[in-house]
Formats: structure tokens, C-alpha cells, sequence
């Protein structure tokens, strides 16, 4: 792993597969973020003048955050079949920090328009299938909907706490990037068999878990940090 300092944008690359398991996956996930975003939707008017500022100001700065300060692995491991399907070599830790904080206070709708609006700029940095979309929707939506929650049972007031909930919103965006490039790896294994299906697999995973993770416990950390030092910032419940 290393750190870039700046990266410069590329041509613009959200991809749209007009396969058909791409485009059942594609309205899938846009059916739940439609239900996610209905279930949520009392939050916008919720918003106060200062908040609507802060959440403005924040999509704007998603633009410069996601040029600067990323966590890139510095070697990638690849397999027979993996030109075929998209791997981050970097995360945005600006940006993603900023999506998380802007979730952890606001709730879970501004973390998913956040969410999305982060994933669309990233797309100018590398060819991005427009499904990939949906693992950042998925980190912006669940981290607002775990620390917002308010279940009184013993794993949902941990959930409540960045440290905890953090890395296994990490572990969610993974799982939603193995299922959208599975079909794919599938496709791309069968004249090969078995084997190489699974080395493909877990080519994957090599490639996207240990990023998330990192950014997952750093950022939950600096959160938590936070929520004990002031705790106002912490959502109420």
C-alpha cells in the first residue's frame, strides 16, 4: 500500500453493460436504492439552513477530495481472466471520510446522495461499470442507517458506534462488488474451468477487501474520536 498525493483525471469512464444478467443486476439495485430512498425521504425536509449548507457545500468539495490524498495498492495481483473486470487500484480517503461524516451526522439519505455523487466523480479516474455505482451508494446509505437506527437489542447499539460499524459497511461494499463482477468472472472462467473461476474470485477479493478495510477502520476510528471528543456531532437517537 502507499499513498498518492494527487492524481489527475482521465477521460470520463462509466460503463453500461447491455448484458442481460448487467442489466437485471442494474435495475435490482436501482429498485432498492429507489425503496432506500423513499423509506428516508422525510430527512431532506428535516434538514435545517445550516445543514442544507453543509451538505451543499460537501458534494462540492467531493470534486477536489476525490483528486487528492488516496490509498492505492502498490503491486496488483491479477489472474488468466481478471482484463475483464474492474478493480480500484485506489480509494479517495478525503473523499470517503467525507461521504462517511456527512452520513454518520446527516442520516442515511445524504449518505447516499453523497455516496453516489462521490462514485460518478471517481468515474473520472478510471473505466467504472455503472453497477459499481451501488458500493458507493451502499457506503454512504448504511453507515447513515447503522448509527442512525435505534434498536435497543446488543449488536445494533455496538452498530452504533463508527469503530464497529465502519469495517462491516467495508465488508457490504466488497460483497456488492463480488456480486456485480461474479456474472462476469463466471462468464469469463468457463472455458477454463473451475479452477480459474475461483482464482478469479479470490483475485477479486485480493484486490478490492484489503483497500476497503483500511479505509473502513481509519475512518471509523477518527469518527469515533470525534463523537467522544464532541459528542453534539453524534446522531440522536
Amino acid at each position: 500500500m502507499n499513498l498518492e498525493w494527487y492524481r489527475f483525471p482521465a477521460t470520463f469512464g462509466l460503463e453500461f453493460s447491455y448484458g442481460f444478467p448487467s442489466i437485471i443486476l442494474f435495475a435490482v439495485y436501482l429498485a432498492l436504492t429507489g425503496w432506500f430512498l423513499w423509506k428516508y425521504r422525510a430527512e431532506f425536509s428535516r434538514l435545517g439552513r445550516q445543514q442544507w449548507m453543509i451538505f451543499t457545500l460537501t458534494l462540492v468539495l467531493l470534486i477536489p477530495a476525490n483528486m487528492v490524498l488516496s490509498l492505492a495498492r502498490s503491486s496488483f495481483i491479477s489472474s488468466a481472466s481478471t482484463a475483464t473486470l474492474s478493480f480500484a487500484f485506489f480509494i479517495p480517503l478525503i473523499a470517503t471520510l467525507l461521504v462517511a461524516a456527512l452520513a454518520a451526522w446527516l442520516g442515511p439519505l445524504p449518505g447516499i446522495v453523497a455516496g453516489l455523487v462521490s462514485g460518478i466523480i471517481w468515474a473520472g479516474f478510471y473505466h467504472m461499470p455503472v453497477n459499481d455505482l451501488f458500493a458507493f451508494v451502499v457506503w454512504g446509505g448504511m453507515i447513515g442507517a447503522l448509527l442512525h437506527q435505534s434498536f435497543k437489542d446488543g449488536p445494533f447499539v455496538a452498530l452504533r458506534h463508527p469503530i464497529f460499524a465502519f469495517p462491516l459497511v467495508s465488508l457490504l461494499a466488497v460483497t456488492l462488488l463480488l456480486l456485480i463482477n461474479r456474472l462476469v468472472i463466471y462468464l469469463a472462467s468457463l472455458p477454463q474451468g473451475n479452477l480459474v473461476l475461483i482464482e478469479n474470485l479470490l483475485s477479486l477479493l485480493s484486490n478490492e477487501l484489503l483497500l476497503w478495510l483500511i479505509i473502513g477502520i481509519a475512518h471509523g476510528l477518527l469518527i469515533e474520536l470525534l463523537f467522544f471528543v464532541n459528542p453534539r456531532f453524534k446522531p440522536a437517537q
